[in-house]
């Protein structure tokens, strides 16, 4: 439970600065994505926490890889909003885009 809860943290750490970032005006592939982009890129890497029980080894180890760069008119997950239930439920709403318009939330 502990590697989980740590886990979620960390997701829900990089997930709610990346909410902090704002879109350019305009919308998707304005200059300003590019650069929201850049940045998002730069958490490509492997992320271990500590080592809280002193086993040798990451309580938890989170890997992010740069997986996509595609033009707003391509399909691609375009949102995601995550909201906290309760302590032990994570509701996800996920938007994806097609030609640059957003689709069905999922």
């Amino acid at each position: 439970m502990k590697k989980v809860t740590t886990i979620l943290g960390m997701s829900l750490a990089a997930a709610l600065g990346c909410a902090q970032m704002k879109p350019a005006a305009g919308g998707n592939g304005g200059s300003g994505d590019a650069a929201l982009f850049e940045s998002l890129k730069k958490l490509a890497g492997r992320w271990e926490s500590g080592d809280a029980d002193k086993d040798g080894q990451p309580d938890a180890t989170t890997v992010y890889r740069v997986t996509a760069g595609d033009p707003a008119r391509d399909r691609h997950m375009g949102a995601l909003t995550l909201t906290l239930v309760d302590s032990d439920h994570l509701k996800q709403e996920w938007v994806t885009y097609s030609d640059g318009k957003p689709g069905a939330r999922k």
